[in-house]
């Protein structure tokens, strides 16, 4: 059985050699410079991460017509002579992350007409000449993130109309002038997250008609210039979280032309009482994130217009204390909501009404200590509800029903301070739905400290309707309920 076991070992071994056979592994060598190795001129794939070389030339470069992905990652590279690559003109991935490049010269990348692939990211590049992609036409993915880049010419993507993907993410740009990414008829995805960028001009995206996925995360954007995304049409994700952006910042016009929008995150920024209809034109928009807001009052006016609104996340805002009436009438499509971590204290009857398809609810981890009788009347949907880390004594069964809400399969309680008497006997041994954590009991007084799962309807139930009687006989007395 031993044997069978190594030669099974040798058999899988030799197999995977045999198809990898153009492949060539010299990671972790110490090389400093390729023109000493001996390569075969048929191998396809060379890697060579983590070594020593500073410089890439094309006298140094071997002559491999049949190489397509050459792994430079993790090296010193300083400098690459003009044509370096003339010699491994079937390149298709380029992988020169990692190293310590200063600047990307016209003829850089001269004859690399097939690369589909250029990883420049994690490197010190502040300079990049007009045209040093130019030689790339067939060129589909660029990743330029964690460099030193402060502006981009007009020229820098010239002849680069296949590319579909562009990370410029945490670079120190600060202005991107109106036609720079004009030749980029195909792109789907611009990452420019992490950047200086304060302004969003009216002309910055102009040329995007097909773009899918934007990203400002993390700039020091406050201002949005009107129309701004009138070339993006086709745009379903638009990251603005962790910005500069205010009430006035944002009005209707702002979003024109995201017809097409389904994820919006706004998290992070200084908006506390946006305009009324602010998202009105995003009609496709399924997904919306506002956390860490400073809004005081949930007002109606935020969500005209977003009636296909399934998620809507308004957690971490510490200062949100009031929930209008209907607030969220318009948004029956809504499936969930959270304002985790908030200032609210009471839970109106009529502040949840028209959420009819809401799975999710999350007001927990405030001092929330009361739900009105009828807040959940329309919660027929309600799956789950996490009332964590609040004021709350109880959940009555006038409140929370599952008569009423026979979806309900889960209740997160822990961290409340639960009155553990008989107006949680209906929780008892019902199989609709189970307590998700190990809420403990901070009343009466001879079931403080007990875990609330651990109790016996004996212990807890006061009533007619539970099947065992009352462990105290005046329990029921010193513990009314809320009726």
């Amino acid at each position: 059985m031993h044997n069978i076991r190594w030669l099974n070992f040798w058999i899988v071994f030799e197999l995977s050699m045999l198809c990898d056979a153009n492949s060539v592994d010299l990671q972790n060598n110490n090389i400093v410079t390729i023109s000493n190795l001996s390569i075969q001129y048929d191998t396809t794939k060379l890697y060579l991460e983590n070594n020593l070389i500073s410089r890439l030339s094309a006298n140094e470069m071997p002559d491999l017509p049949y190489l397509t992905h050459l792994y430079l990652s993790h090296n010193l590279v300083k400098e690459i002579a003009d044509s370096a690559f003339l010699r491994v003109g079937n390149l298709t991935h380029l992988d020169i992350s990692s190293n310590q490049l200063i600047s990307i010269g016209n003829m850089t990348f001269y004859g690399l007409q097939s690369v589909t692939f250029l990883n420049l990211a994690y490197n010190d590049i502040s300079v990049i000449s007009d045209s040093a992609f130019s030689w790339m036409p067939q060129l589909e993915v660029l990743y330029l993130r964690n460099n030193q880049i402060e502006t981009l010419a007009n020229q820098t993507f010239h002849n680069l109309g296949q590319l579909l993907t562009i990370n410029l993410a945490y670079n120190k740009i600060s202005i991107i002038n109106g036609g720079t990414f004009g030749p980029l008829e195909n792109l789907t995805g611009l990452y420019l997250g992490r950047n200086q960028i304060k302004t969003v001009q009216s002309q910055m995206l102009m040329g995007l008609s097909n773009l899918l996925e934007l990203s400002f995360i993390q700039n020091l954007v406050d201002n949005i210039e009107f129309f701004s995304f009138i070339w993006t049409k086709k745009l379903q994700v638009l990251r603005l979280d962790n910005n500069k952006l205010s009430d006035v910042s944002l009005c209707n016009m702002t979003f024109y032309g995201l017809g097409q929008l389904t994820y919006l995150n706004l998290n992070s920024n200084d908006l506390s009482d946006l305009q009324s209809g602010v998202f009105s034109l995003l009609n496709n928009l399924t997904k919306l994130r506002l956390k860490w807001g400073r809004f005081i009052t949930m007002k109606a006016k935020y969500f005209v217009g977003l009636e296909k609104l399934e998620h809507l996340d308004m957690g971490e805002s510490q200062n949100l204390r009031e929930i209008e009436d209907f607030a969220f009438a318009n948004l029956k499509n809504l499936h969930f909501l959270s304002f985790w971590i908030n200032d609210i204290e009471i839970i109106g009857k009529n502040e949840l009404k028209g959420l009819v398809n809401l799975e999710q609810f999350m007001p927990g981890n405030g001092p929330l200590r009361l739900i009105e009788k009828e807040a959940f009347s329309d919660l027929g949907n309600l799956q789950r509800l996490r009332v964590e880390r609040t004021e709350l004594e109880t959940l009555s069964e006038n409140v929370f029903n599952l008569t009423n809400y026979p979806t309900v399969d889960t209740v997160e309680m822990e961290g409340a301070k639960w009155r553990c008497d008989r107006r949680l006997c209906w929780m008892m041994g019902n199989n609709k739905f189970q307590i998700d954590d190990d809420p403990l009991c901070v009343g009466p007084p001879h079931l403080a400290g007990r875990a609330l799962k651990a109790l016996t309807q004996d212990e807890l139930c006061c009533n007619t309707t539970c099947k065992l009687g009352c462990v105290r006989k005046n329990f029921f007395q010193e513990y009314p309920s809320d009726q």
